[in-house]
């Protein structure tokens, strides 16, 4: 499956203004206009190189202009993996001021470490699929959807325009105390994730400064082949001794789904996903990629973040030509 085209492609002046309107904070919650954003570059001098062998849908949003700075097959459908873990964190915490020490440790845990234990917990407690149904209601999101399965929360459907949406959410109709908990955790995000792979590619290698960053990954086996080491970047395994099994994420059972998790859902190939805020949460930073089982985690991870890397450049040039 490649980049997607649409016959909904804008042109760059109208996507701009269309940003502005699809997300503006917005007082009352309430489903959002369809999608107003179209699959192409978004107007880019240089679009980022995505390989043949990867699918990639990305939107950068600029809070401040309230202008889509870049995107490409941006309602394209994802598994989310963990950047569910977004929402379920805010369906949690939807109604409460306080939460219990124990409570506290496990978000905590989901969200700066992407502690899946943790995300299957609250998922269960929640009520399963309703937790994205909703999320889906109360954020407006489009493209968001749950999975068939109920037991596999990694199988919800996801897209960059709907991720963009969910930060929005946080930023502009979130409690403030759902905001504070959910971004200071996504602020100290860990390199290693509690499975032991290393989650510091995409925006935090592409972009310093304060990041609120989740990222996403699913296809790679229960375990690295070679566990990550805080403060030391992750090279490449030997080929030979590379991890192939494609495994579920998180799940409540041990037997795998038997039907795809929403139409057009692709699970047959390797997902990795960078997501956050930066530069001071001015913009939002959302690139999904799916890529071949036989694609080492080391080498998508370079991918994605180079991938990004491209689009804080355009980021940045924009913000200086305003």
């Amino acid at each position: 499956m490649g980049i997607r085209t649409s016959r909904l492609a804008l042109p760059v002046v109208l996507a701009g203004l269309m940003a502005g309107l699809l997300f503006a904070p917005q007082a009352a919650a309430g489903p959002a206009a369809g999608p107003a954003v179209g699959p192409g570059a978004g107007g880019l001098r240089a679009a980022p190189v995505v390989p043949v062998d990867t699918t990639a849908g990305y939107l950068v949003y600029d809070r401040t202009a309230r202008r889509i700075v870049a995107q490409s097959a941006a309602t394209t459908r994802f598994r989310s993996a963990s950047l569910v873990k977004l929402l379920i964190a805010l369906d949690y915490l939807q109604g409460r001021t306080s939460v219990s020490a124990a409570d506290q440790k496990m978000l905590d845990s989901m969200l700066r470490s992407s502690d899946d234990a943790a995300a299957s917990t609250l998922w269960v407690r929640r009520g399963y699929e309703q937790v994205v149904v909703r999320m889906v209601r109360l954020i407006g999101l489009v493209d968001t959807a749950p999975p068939t399965d109920r037991r596999y929360w990694g199988y919800t459907a996801v897209s960059a325009a709907d991720v963009v949406r969910i930060y929005n959410y946080l930023l502009d109709r979130a409690t403030p105390f759902a905001r504070n908990l959910i971004l200071g955790d996504l602020e100290r995000s860990t390199q290693c994730a509690v499975d032991g792979f290393d989650q510091s590619f995409g925006i935090p290698r592409a972009v310093s400064g304060t990041r609120a960053v989740k990222q996403g990954w699913s296809g790679y086996g229960s375990a690295p082949a070679r566990p990550c080491v805080e403060g030391r970047v992750t090279s490449p395994p030997d080929p030979a001794s590379r991890q192939a099994a494609e495994e579920a994420p998180q799940a409540m059972a041990d037997s795998r789904p038997t039907a795809l998790a929403a139409p057009a859902l692709d699970l047959s190939r390797r997902a990795m996903h960078t997501s956050g805020l930066v530069d001071s949460r001015r913009r939002v930073v959302v690139v999904l990629t799916l890529s071949p089982k036989t694609k080492s985690f080391e080498a998508q991870s370079s991918t994605i973040t180079s991938i990004t890397r491209t689009l804080r450049d355009e980021a940045a040039a924009t913000a200086a030509r305003r």
